[in-house]
C-alpha cells in the first residue's frame, strides 16, 4: 500500500548459536510461555507432558537463557538488532519502528538513525528529532 516497512530491533545475535537456534524464531509470546512452562514444572511436571528428564532439563536452560535475553533487553533493542537496523535502513527512507511497545517513525540521514520525537516533553524542549543510540 504505503510500501513503508515495519521494523524492529529486537534481535537475538547468531554469534550466541545455543540461543540463536533455541529461541530467535518464536514470537514474544512463545518466548514467553516457554519460560512459564519451564519453570512452573516441577520435578515431575515433564511427565505429564510425555517428556523425558533431558528433554525437560533442556527446555528448563533454554527458558533460563530466553528469560535472560528478556531481562537483559528491556527496551526492546539488541546490539545486534541496532547493527541490523543501521544496515537495513537506506538513507533517507521512512519507516515505521517498534521499540518499548510503541510504534515510532525512524529515518536515515548522514549514515545515523534518527526518532521523530512525538512526545511532549520533546516538544517543550524544540527537538523534532533524536538520534538512535549508538554502541
Amino acid at each position: 500500500m504505503c510500501r513503508v516497512r515495519l521494523l524492529h530491533g529486537w534481535l537475538v545475535d547468531p554469534q550466541d548459536p545455543y540461543s540463536f537456534d533455541s529461541f530467535a524464531k518464536l514470537t514474544y509470546n512463545q518466548l514467553v510461555d516457554l519460560i512459564i512452562t519451564a519453570s512452573s514444572s516441577d520435578q515431575y511436571g515433564h511427565l505429564e507432558n510425555g517428556m523425558d528428564s533431558e528433554e525437560c532439563s533442556n527446555r528448563q536452560v533454554i527458558a533460563k537463557l530466553a528469560g535472560d535475553f528478556l531481562e537483559d533487553n528491556p527496551s526492546q533493542l539488541t546490539l545486534h538488532g541496532f547493527h541490523a537496523l543501521s544496515s537495513a535502513v537506506a538513507e533517507n527512507e521512512i519507516c515505521v519502528f517498534f521499540r518499548n511497545n510503541h510504534f515510532s517513525t525512524l529515518t536515515r540521514r548522514d549514515g545515523k538513525l534518527f526518532l521523530l520525537v512525538s512526545d511532549l516533553v520533546s516538544c517543550a524542549e524544540k527537538l523534532a528529532r533524536k538520534a538512535v543510540g549508538s554502541w
